[in-house]
């Protein structure tokens, strides 16, 4: 009987992304802090990402913006991708 080749790991990608992020941001809105998180959850099942980023009031953005979001990632063996679902606190 042949050997089984190992199954791939569909999450090697977001390894190196696990754990906690901060720094400083810049976009359309101006500048601001920015923070990030990668937590495998549900027995490494899913990715969890957490982001939120807060720009005080400047020319490009005069009442400043505060926004936060979780995406999940989950594995999708029948198309063998990962899927992304993001939930925005803008809805």
């Amino acid at each position: 009987m042949p050997a089984e080749e190992p199954t791939s790991d569909p999450w090697a990608p977001f390894r190196l992304l696990e754990g906690h992020w901060e720094g400083a941001i810049e976009g359309i809105l101006g500048q601001g802090t920015g923070k990030r998180s990668y937590e495998r959850i549900l027995d490494d099942k899913y990715v969890l990402m957490r982001h939120a980023s807060v720009r005080l009031p400047q020319e490009k953005s005069p009442k400043g913006d505060f926004h936060r979001g979780l995406t999940i990632f989950s594995f999708d063996s029948e198309r063998d991708t990962i899927v992304m679902r993001s939930f925005m606190v803008e809805g």
